[in-house]
């Protein structure tokens, strides 16, 4: 089995790519119902509602229109249709979500940078 190496990852909105990307990372998380009942020797669960939740870290480029366009959605609070997480060149993951924080961070001698962290607004779904 080979290995996927992350300098084949992308984040994009839609098919362009967001710029200067650096880091992301995606996170699928489930709710367990405990269903255990008397007589049980050992906690029975049963899965529950998931949800999912991803953070994008990138240098800051004023000039790039996509980084622009995920600056306005979490300034105006808008919901994302498009933003596509690319494990390489074809795999990734879709789901409306929203930009739930938005951290710039400006150091000497380093670049000025970016997190968001992006809250899943339903389904994630694998293409």
């Amino acid at each position: 089995m080979a290995e996927t190496l992350g300098l084949d990852a992308r984040i994009k909105l839609a098919t362009t790519v967001v710029a200067r990307m650096r880091s992301w990372n995606l996170t699928v998380n489930g709710e367990m119902i405990d269903v255990t009942e008397f007589g049980d020797e050992w906690i029975n669960n049963v899965g529950g509602i998931r949800s999912w939740s991803a953070s994008i870290e990138g240098m800051v480029d004023l000039a790039e229109a996509q980084q622009d366009t995920l600056r306005a959605a979490a300034l105006a609070g808008t919901k994302l249709t498009t933003l596509r997480f690319y494990i390489d060149g074809t795999e990734y993951y879709l789901g409306d979500c929203y930009i739930s924080s938005y951290t710039i961070t400006a150091e000497n001698k380093s670049v000025v940078s970016f997190t968001m962290t992006i809250t899943g607004a339903g389904t994630l779904a694998a293409y």
